[in-house]
């Protein structure tokens, strides 16, 4: 077996070379731009965690709170902050930063999610988040984390927070996040007061949710169909730094996770307010997954798909007088979408004959 990365023979069991990972063969796959009938997405049940879907099914019942949060997310707390967004942020639109939209069609595309709001908030902090509920929802994206990442790293960070919108996380997410935060409106609707239910109603939400994450980094993980961008969007959130990344060791910054097999470490886990597991923990389910009986399979499945999309494609390209990207519809619409740049496949804009991404002449 020979390393990708730097062409040295190593042993067909190793997961790791030169700090990179080598379980998976699946390879990065073109950036189409499908219609909602050939989006190759995959039901939650052939990638999700089985805990996830045990646990969301028992949220999804606790008497009253659920409906009654909806309610109050959609009418009062979801409005207010999309108001906020409006007012303060940038909506990514096929005219505002088409070459971001581009990589959320994509990835809403594989994960088989309609394209939902995406808003830019001006936060230095590297963060991503999907608020409402799960049927009404939008997706922030801090600048930060724009600034940083490269386009695959995006795209696993997006196709993450659609996993979210997929596996229906987020009524529950945002009611973990209204309780952790201390926001008591939606229990006093309930005529409750919140020490009596916020303390353990917020350890369980929060253990669920921690669930609920490692979900939905598979699902970007299936957005890329890339190992190597799927965990250097991983390591890129740990860091906080792009200088960093040029030297980043994968093998030893999963070793990292050894510290953490303590009763202390797992007890302040439980008990420390966390909703997101350890960044590191993250990464390492996602190894196992990706080396998984059942990461394989949903690997397979994809690529499969994908493959199959690629030869259409190219038999239209072969057979229309025009570009076979210009006759493809957006999943974002369902109407006939712009033209895309045949070099780097991001949608077209304006009238100067050069794409604004990579700068290739249309002609």
């Amino acid at each position: 077996m020979v390393c990708p990365w730097c062409g040295s023979a190593v042993d067909p069991n190793r997961k790791f070379c030169c700090g990179r990972l080598l379980v998976g063969d699946s390879q990065p796959v073109c950036n189409l731009q499908l219609t909602v009938a050939e989006a190759p997405s995959l039901p939650p049940e052939e990638y999700a965690l089985a805990s996830d879907l045990t646990l969301g099914k028992i949220a999804s019942k606790i008497p009253v709170l659920p409906s009654i949060a909806g309610m109050f997310i959609s009418r009062w707390s979801k409005p207010v902050e999309r108001a906020k967004l409006l007012g303060d942020g940038i909506r990514i639109t096929p005219r505002q930063s088409p070459s971001l939209h581009s990589i959320l069609v994509e990835a809403a595309a594989r994960v088989g999610v309609p394209c939902p709001e995406l808003f830019i908030k001006q936060d230095p902090t590297f963060s991503a988040y999907t608020m409402g509920t799960n049927e009404d929802h939008v997706i922030v994206m801090h600048s930060g984390l724009f600034d940083a990442g490269e386009p695959d790293e995006l795209q696993f960070i997006l196709g993450h927070e659609l996993g979210h919108i997929r596996n229906h996380h987020v009524t529950n997410m945002t009611i973990a996040r209204f309780l952790a935060n201390g926001v008591s409106g939606i229990v006093e609707v309930l005529a409750l007061p919140l020490e009596v239910l916020a303390a353990p109603l917020v350890v369980a939400l929060d253990a669920w949710s921690r669930e609920a994450e490692k979900t939905a980094d598979r699902a970007g993980y299936l957005a890329t169909l890339s190992p190597d961008a799927s965990l250097r969007a991983l390591v890129l959130l740990a860091a906080g730094s792009r200088k960093l990344m040029s030297e980043m060791n994968l093998s030893e910054y999963l070793s990292q996770r050894e510290g953490l097999n303590t009763a202390q470490a797992k007890l302040h886990l439980w008990l420390g307010g966390y909703d997101h597991p350890h960044l590191v923990e993250r990464a390492h389910s996602l190894v196992e997954f990706i080396g998984s009986p059942l990461g394989k399979s949903a690997t397979r499945k994809m690529s499969a798909q994908y493959g199959e999309a690629r030869r259409r494609l190219e038999e239209d390209q072969r057979t229309s007088s025009g570009s076979g990207l210009d006759s493809i519809k957006c999943l974002a619409s369902g109407s006939a979408a712009p033209s895309f740049c045949r070099s780097c496949g991001f949608e077209l804009s304006g009238t100067s004959g050069i794409c604004n991404v990579c700068s290739t002449p249309e002609s």
